[in-house]
C-alpha cells in the first residue's frame, strides 16, 4: 500500500483555543513522506521528538518556532489514511474551530486523497508493553487492527470510571470519535485564564461541566467527554511517525502519557512495513514508569 497525500491544497482560518489568536493553515500536498508544519519558514516534522510542551495540549518545536494543539488535526490526518503533507501555520497555535476535529476530517474528506510513489510503513505492536504515570498507564497489544480500550475516572458523577472500546477506521472517527468536543470544568476556567490559556476558548468550543452537569446545552453523543480523550490519543500516538497498529488498553491517559508512551514503545520496537507485520506469541510485559 502506498503512502497518501491530498488530492490538491486548501487553506483554513480559525481561532486558537488557549492564544486567543486568528491563525491561518494551508494544506500543501507533498511527496516527502511525512507530516510536517511549515512555522516562520522553519519545517517541524510531526513527532515526539519535537514535543516540547504537554501542558493542557501539545506542542512542537524547533529552533524558535512552535506550533501548539497539534492534537486535533493530527487526529484526523491519522485516522483519515493521510501519510505525507505540509501545513504552512501562521500562527502560534492550531485553531480549534468546534472543539473537535470536525472541521479537518470533513476537509480532507471533500478535497480526497492520492497515493504517491512511496510505500507505507506501519507502526505494529509486535508484544505487551505497558507504560506508566502512578495510577495511568497504557498498555499496548498486539492486534491487527487499531483498538482502543479506554477509561477516564475523574471526580464527578458524569465522569467517574466510564470504560468503552473501538477500533479505529475512518469511518469510526467520522461517526463517532472525530466530532467529539473537548471538555473542561468550570471550577478549573478561571484557573486556566489565570495561566494565560483559553483565551479563545468559549461555550461553541468546549463542554462545560459543574457540579451538577452540563452548563452549555447537550452531548453530541453519549460520553462524548471519553470519546474525544480517544480523538487526542489518536493525534497524539501519531507522533510516532507512522501508521499506529496495536491495541492500546488506557486508563485515565492524557497527552504527557500518551507522548511518553509513543516514546518508550518506539525506543522498544522498530516500525515494520506492511509486508512484515505478523502475530507475535505473549511473553514478559516490559513495563516503563515515569
Amino acid at each position: 500500500m502506498k503512502k497518501r497525500t491530498l488530492r490538491k491544497e486548501f487553506s483554513l482560518n480559525g481561532i486558537g483555543l488557549h492564544s486567543g489568536r486568528k491563525t491561518g493553515l494551508r494544506f500543501i500536498p507533498s511527496d516527502h513522506g511525512k507530516i510536517t508544519f511549515l512555522r516562520k519558514s522553519t519545517p517541524i516534522d510531526a513527532h515526539f521528538s519535537n514535543v516540547s510542551s504537554t501542558n493542557f495540549a501539545v506542542t512542537l518545536s524547533s529552533g524558535n518556532a512552535s506550533i501548539s494543539t497539534v492534537e486535533h488535526l493530527l487526529a484526523a490526518l491519522h485516522a483519515m489514511g493521510v501519510d505525507s503533507l505540509y501545513i504552512e501555520v501562521d500562527g502560534p497555535e492550531i485553531p480549534v474551530f468546534d472543539g473537535s476535529s470536525r472541521v479537518f476530517f470533513e476537509m480532507i474528506e471533500s478535497v480526497g486523497t492520492v497515493p504517491i510513489d512511496s510505500e507505507r510503513e506501519y507502526f505494529k505492536v509486535k508484544e505487551p508493553v505497558q507504560v506508566s504515570m502512578g495510577d495511568k498507564y497504557i498498555l499496548f497489544l498486539p492486534s491487527d487492527r487499531f483498538e482502543v480500550k479506554y477509561t477516564i475516572s475523574f471526580n464527578h458523577p458524569l465522569l467517574d470510571k466510564i470504560t468503552e472500546s473501538f477500533t479505529i477506521t475512518p469511518d469510526t472517527f467520522r461517526s463517532v470519535i472525530g466530532f467529539s468536543r473537548t471538555f473542561t470544568f468550570l471550577s478549573v476556567v478561571n484557573e486556566l485564564k489565570s495561566k494565560g490559556l483559553i483565551k479563545g476558548g468559549s461555550f461553541d468550543n468546549a463542554i462545560v461541566l459543574d457540579d451538577n452537569g452540563i452548563v452549555n446545552g447537550e452531548l453530541r453523543i453519549e460520553n462524548e467527554w471519553l470519546k474525544h480523550k480517544v480523538l487526542d490519543l489518536v493525534g497524539d500516538i501519531y507522533l510516532i511517525g507512522k501508521p499506529f497498529i496495536g491495541k492500546m488498553v488506557v486508563y485515565k491517559g492524557g497527552h504527557t502519557l500518551d507522548v511518553r508512551a509513543a516514546r518508550h514503545i518506539t525506543a522498544y520496537q522498530e516500525p515494520v512495513s506492511e509486508m512484515s507485520i505478523g502475530r507475535p506469541s505473549y511473553g514478559y510485559v516490559p513495563h516503563f514508569d515515569k
